[in-house]
């Protein structure tokens, strides 16, 4: 089974701070790289993981003091590789680097970014034996290497970014760049879950900890991906057909009266042709998916097994019992006396129903409700059977399967 690595990086801290204006704007680049059997075989033998390019200045806290902590947002905050089964090799280093934003252009603080993954990961892999085989004052050494060479390559990067105007500005000092606080490493050779925690303390003046965590969990195969990718891109063209359609009612309400024509009728054409079509394939991927689902029960134990302890313990939650069309019906329900899960048999076949939303016991599943499924839970045919469920009102306020 394929093994998922999370770093989360949750909060910042800040001890200590020295901004010239008397408060602090930090904003953080994290960057995740991977080395595993599959890495190693390619070129660059260092996989990345790094936040997308337009999160290159993301304020954690404006006006930021000391004794402040401030939730770091996800955007930049989660990190996540996958690593495949059965790999001899598993490691991770993570790297962070702490900014402090000033006046540096968008343009030149976006290519400094991509420049700091990028030079991370040559700069790693050029020295990947070397840390492989190095005691701890080695490897703190080769990290400062890094960092230098990293540190150097983002300045540049940055620098080149800049018009010649912009480089004069900061030469007469009109111009204030954005300032690296400092960096941290964190290398992981045990794939195993653990919380993280990164100083930075330039000198004396900055002194900043970010708190975290690494989440390390097997993947569960949905076995209807492939039918819930389906269904996801066909809910995107139906998305892109509406789109279309807003535009030129947005066109209309702009148009001269010898346009009007032209673009009313070409709303109607694509309600009735495109938008026609996208919904026939949404909807026929949505059967194939609930198909799918209907294949592969669910499983319920742990709800009535809590709800069966809390009954025990002398709570509201418990079961109601009764027959119903044919059926012995049973009917969990929680503390709060709203539906938990329904599961209703005549000892051919079981139904199984799950509230979409909150139900209270007295608005159980009754006599109209099993009578419509009833009808549906002998049809031979799967897609028909699903058809005749989708077609019962219940299906409305709860998830049915029949097996």
């Amino acid at each position: 089974m394929a093994t998922d690595a999370i770093i989360t990086l949750e909060r910042l801290r800040c001890i200590r701070e020295s901004d010239g204006t008397g408060h602090s704007e930090p904003y953080i680049w994290p960057t995740l790289l991977s080395i595993d059997d599959n890495t190693l075989a390619t070129p660059l033998l260092v996989g990345v993981s790094a936040p997308a390019l337009g999160n290159a200045r993301v304020v954690i806290k404006n006006d930021m003091r000391a004794g402040q902590t401030a939730d770091i947002p996800a955007s930049v905050g989660v990190l996540r590789v996958r690593f495949e089964d059965g790999l001899a090799i598993r490691r991770l280093i993570l790297a962070v680097a702490l900014w402090e934003e000033d006046e540096t252009p968008e343009a030149a603080m976006r290519a400094g970014f991509q420049a700091f993954s990028g030079e991370l990961r040559a700069a790693v892999a050029d020295n990947l034996f070397a840390l492989s085989q190095a005691s701890d004052e080695e490897t703190d050494a080769i990290i400062e290497t890094i960092k230098t060479r990293v540190s150097n390559r983002v300045r540049s990067a940055i620098e080149n970014g800049l018009t010649g105007w912009q480089k004069a500005r900061v030469l007469i000092g009109t111009l204030n760049l954005d300032d690296i606080i400092d960096s941290a490493f964190r290398s992981f050779p045990d794939l195993l879950s653990t919380p993280i925690a990164l100083a930075f303390r330039a000198g004396s003046s900055n002194d900043y900890e970010i708190q975290g965590n690494l989440q390390v969990r097997p993947v569960r195969v949905d076995r209807c991906q492939a039918r819930v990718n389906a269904v996801k891109a066909a809910q995107s063209v139906v998305d892109g057909v509406d789109q279309e359609i807003r535009q030129l009612q947005t066109e209309l309400q702009h148009a001269s009266p010898g346009e009007k024509p032209f673009i009313i009728s070409e709303i109607k054409r694509i309600r009735e042709e495109d938008l026609a079509d996208a919904m026939a394939a949404l909807d026929n991927a949505r059967v194939a998916l609930s198909i799918c689902r209907s294949r592969i029960p669910p499983v319920f134990p742990d709800t009535v097994v809590a709800i069966a302890s809390d009954r025990a313990a002398g709570n509201k939650g418990g079961v109601d019992e009764k027959e119903i069309q044919g059926f012995k019906t049973k009917t969990f329900f929680d503390n709060s006396e709203n539906v938990a899960v329904t599961i209703a048999s005549d000892g051919k076949s079981t139904i199984v129903a799950v509230p979409k939303t909150a139900i209270s016991r007295r608005n159980q599943m009754g006599d109209d409700e099993y009578k419509c499924l009833k009808a549906c839970k002998d049809i031979a045919d799967l897609e028909s059977r699903l058809n005749c469920i989708l077609l019962c009102p219940v299906t409305k306020q709860y998830q049915v399967f029949i097996f």
